[in-house]
């Protein structure tokens, strides 16, 4: 995606957030090739980006090491870089295994936790935005969609939006299997 030269920040490439592959469940029986593959699949999202620095964190919500790493980022993305975190929105294993081999529904508490991040996410302030992310657990449907203590693949969602600017986020594609939603984000 090209900023336009107007952008008051002069931004030239996008922040985006997405899964860890090419949709539910995509490493099995897969290599590799998967994360090239989803990239390819964004196209036009990452014209003239001149590098991209993907983000897969694996840490537990931990403010200092979000903000400071989306600080850290932001300064590239001004240059040219596109800042990819790489992780689900909606990350239950277990029970995503238990939707795909035993046919039992996804809790469907979980949507109300994209509707949470769509609010949260498409807030134009950088500070305001990461405040609200940061403030994720206080909101119980967070634990339907990441279990107390398996957070960690949430984590580059948080890095890629604090680090997106003061540019309100768009949900720009969203998979849903067996009511397992799975957002993907651009700011």
């Amino acid at each position: 995606m090209a900023y336009s030269e107007n952008n008051s920040k002069g931004l030239r490439a996008p922040s985006l957030f997405i899964s860890h592959g090419a949709g539910p469940m995509p490493l099995l029986n897969s290599d590799q090739e998967s994360y090239r593959q989803l990239l390819r699949g964004h196209g036009k999202l990452l014209d003239g980006v001149k590098a991209i620095i993907l983000v897969s964190a694996h840490w537990e919500t931990d403010e200092p090491h979000i903000t400071s790493a989306s600080e850290a980022l932001a300064g590239f993305r001004e240059r040219g870089y596109a800042i990819c975190g790489s992780g689900g929105s909606y990350h239950d294993f277990d029970a995503v295994a238990k939707a795909f081999f035993e046919n039992q529904p996804i809790p469907p508490s979980a949507s109300a936790f994209e509707t949470f991040l769509e609010t949260s996410a498409t807030v134009s302030d950088a500070a305001e935005r990461r405040d609200l992310l940061l403030g994720w657990r206080d909101f119980p449907e967070s634990f339907i969609a990441h279990k107390k203590g398996e957070s960690d693949h949430f984590m580059p969602f948080l890095v890629a939006a604090a680090s997106g600017g003061d540019q309100s986020g768009e949900r720009y594609d969203m998979y849903n299997y067996k009511v397992a939603p799975m957002s993907f984000y651009r700011w």
